[in-house]
């Protein structure tokens, strides 16, 4: 028996610390077959692998002969399936691939809601609530350039989400390290009528390479942005309470950040209260505006409620 777990069920898999990438599939005709429409589908023991099963959704080949029932929804997996569609997870699961997952996302999500989708399946991390954080360090289920790259071959023009998937999936930016590196990123680089502050896209956890024997000795030594925008040569860090309350990280912190002042770089910390206040971020946002010599449109209409949306969507 073959089940195809995918959306809502399929995502809170790829977003749990316990997700391991299986071997991905060719095309449709070469998989197994379908999710068997027989009743006795038992789905409860598929919650140990991560599978959100309240209720699960699985694909099917014929909608019409799968009989209702409150713990499964059935979709009807029409049309050609492009290559990378699903993965083999275990025994007899598929899954719908993490690029999949955020294409069925946009058929139900607005775009920022989407977006944010796409940063925590590219982020080095996963909400775990055990953890002191919040959250654990973990391998990315994927990639932004996997992301616009399926997006734009994702079931022609017609296909639910797919202008909202091709159109999310641009805004996505890789390799964040934390929700909240998540917020700030999302709250810097999205464009103003979609309630961001609409700064140039920037890189995250970015290597930087800097050879100064004052600073890092003999050698090159490497060192990691939260935010960083190359051309330019600015750095913006996430400052967390949690980290920093460590004489160790403080001092640490201090020698790399001299290290890149030294190498020409200008370095900007953003603190947990700027971000959470609207006036210190409206400031902070106002100084790193000039650093990058960017422009900053004027506020479009219906700014505040849409940077409001945002915010709410982001922060909590």
């Amino acid at each position: 028996m073959n089940l195809y777990v995918t959306h809502e069920s399929a995502l809170a898999f790829w977003l749990s610390p316990r997700a391991q990438r299986g071997k991905a599939n060719g095309k449709r005709e070469n998989l197994p077959s379908l999710t068997p429409t027989r009743e006795n589908i038992d789905v409860a023991w598929l919650e140990e692998l991560g599978f959100s099963v309240h209720p699960l959704h699985v694909d099917v080949g014929e909608k019409q002969q799968v009989r209702r029932r409150p713990d499964l929804v059935a979709h009807l997996a029409g049309g050609p399936v492009q290559a990378g569609s699903y993965e083999h997870i275990a025994a007899d699961v598929w899954a719908a691939s993490p690029e999949l997952c955020f294409c069925q996302a946009a058929g139900i999500s607005s775009l920022i809601e989407t977006v944010k989708t796409g940063y925590e399946l590219c982020a080095f991390y996963r909400i775990e609530p055990s953890d002191i954080r919040g959250f654990e360090g973990r391998e990315p289920a994927t990639t932004a350039s996997r992301l616009q790259a399926f997006a734009q071959r994702y079931g022609g023009k017609g296909a639910k989400g797919a202008k909202v998937a091709r159109a999310a999936a641009k805004y996505v930016r890789g390799a964040a390290a934390s929700p909240m590196e998540t917020a700030a990123a999302m709250l810097l680089t999205l464009p103003r009528h979609y309630g961001g502050y609409g700064l140039p896209a920037c890189r995250m956890n970015h290597p930087i390479k800097v050879s100064d024997p004052d600073t890092v000795g003999n050698g090159t030594h490497t060192f990691y942005g939260d935010m960083v925008w190359p051309d330019r040569r600015v750095i913006v860090e996430y400052d967390s309470d949690f980290f920093h309350r460590e004489s160790e990280r403080i001092h640490a912190d201090a020698t790399r950040r001299n290290a890149l002042l030294g190498a020409g770089w200008k370095v900007f910390t953003l603190t947990k209260r700027q971000l959470y206040s609207v006036e210190e971020c409206e400031i902070f946002v106002a100084q790193l505006t000039r650093a990058l010599r960017a422009y900053n449109s004027h506020a479009t209409p219906h700014a505040a409620e849409r940077r409001h949306e945002l915010r709410k969507l982001v922060l909590e």
